[in-house]
């Protein structure tokens, strides 16, 4: 099933955060990311993938839960996807946004506060969900967390 330009042009703004904050959605980009996605409740409005992509298991997942899914080629995907060598699977998902009674209920919440480097953001909230920690605040100042980087 092709792509409407619509849906085109909704992967094109989420490259930029604008675009992000505007659409209320991310990208989300590998088979292990998109299953972590799927089994923890995340909205997705489709998932693409290349034929050569090792995705099944994902895919039956996302098509079982009614999840919009089209085949496309390794050249679109490199066009639609944020990463250099693109990994065959991406996802455009509703950005996980609590307001501040949902924070209040959680047990640990850890707050990262001017962090400003995408990949020490992503390690942070890696380690944090190694233990346990419930939810994640970013103050004013903080990189965006649903940056591709």
């Amino acid at each position: 099933m092709m792509l409407s330009q619509r849906q085109i042009k909704l992967i094109r703004s989420l490259h930029s955060r604008k675009g992000r904050d505007r659409n209320g959605q991310c990208i989300i980009e590998g088979t292990r990311s998109i299953q972590a996605a799927l089994d923890a409740g995340a909205t997705f409005e489709l998932i693409l993938y290349s034929p050569d992509a090792a995705t099944q298991n994902c895919l039956n997942t996302a098509r079982d839960l009614g999840i919009h899914v089209s085949e496309v080629t390794p050249a679109e995907m490199a066009t639609y996807s944020v990463v250099l060598t693109p990994p065959g699977v991406m996802g455009v998902a509703s950005s996980p946004v609590s307001d501040a009674q949902e924070l209040l209920q959680l047990n640990s919440v850890v707050l990262l506060d001017g962090v400003q480097d995408p990949g020490n953001a992503g390690t942070l909230i890696r380690s944090a969900a190694w233990f346990g920690v419930e939810g994640i605040l970013a103050a004013a100042g903080t990189v965006d967390l649903f940056s591709p980087k």
